[in-house]
C-alpha cells in the first residue's frame, strides 16, 4: 500500500486485508475471516457472512482481544487486535498462521490475535486431515513522505 490516495478516499486510511477460510459462492464478501491490513488497525479480525470463531475479548460491547479471560463466541463484526506493533514509517510483516482450529495473527513477529474455530462452521465439504500449519504473509513499505527523499 503506497501513499497515493485517490478520490473519494483521499482522507481515508490506507486499507487492505487477507481473506482466509472462505467458502460458498464467489462474491465480493464471501463467508470468510479477514486479517485486517488497514493503517492503524493491522491485525484486527473481521468475521464475514456467518463465520464463527471463539476468542478472548474484553467485553461483548467492546470486542478487543485480551490475553486472559473467558472464551466468547462471535459470528459477526470486528475483533480489535491486542497491542500496536505496526511500523507506520517502514516495513511491516503481517502473518496469518492457521493450524487446525487455531488462528494467530502476527504483526512484525508479535501475536496480536488468537482465535479458535470449528471446522463445521468453515467448510461445506470435509477438510483435509493434515495437521501442518498454513501461513500466509505479506510485507509492505510506505513511500517516503514528501520532501524526505534524498536527491543528488
Amino acid at each position: 500500500m503506497g501513499r497515493q490516495a485517490l478520490p473519494p478516499r483521499e482522507e481515508d486510511k490506507r486499507d487492505s486485508g487477507l481473506l482466509y477460510y472462505f467458502t460458498g459462492p464467489d462474491k465480493v464478501w464471501p463467508r470468510a475471516l479477514e486479517l485486517q491490513i488497514q493503517e492503524t488497525d493491522v491485525g484486527d479480525l473481521w468475521i464475514l457472512e456467518g463465520s464463527r470463531i471463539s476468542t478472548k475479548i474484553e467485553t461483548e460491547g467492546y470486542p478487543m482481544y485480551v490475553l486472559s479471560g473467558p472464551l466468547r463466541t462471535q459470528s459477526r463484526g470486528r475483533i480489535i487486535k491486542f497491542g500496536d506493533f505496526e511500523d507506520r514509517d517502514g516495513w511491516n510483516t503481517v502473518e496469518a498462521v492457521l493450524d487446525g482450529d487455531r488462528i494467530t495473527h502476527l504483526v512484525n513477529g508479535r501475536a496480536v490475535m488468537r482465535a479458535w474455530t470449528s471446522s463445521r462452521h468453515l467448510w461445506t465439504t470435509r477438510p483435509s486431515t493434515s495437521r501442518s500449519p498454513a501461513a500466509a504473509s505479506c510485507s509492505r513499505r510506505k513511500a517516503p513522505r514528501s520532501g524526505s527523499a534524498t536527491s543528488k
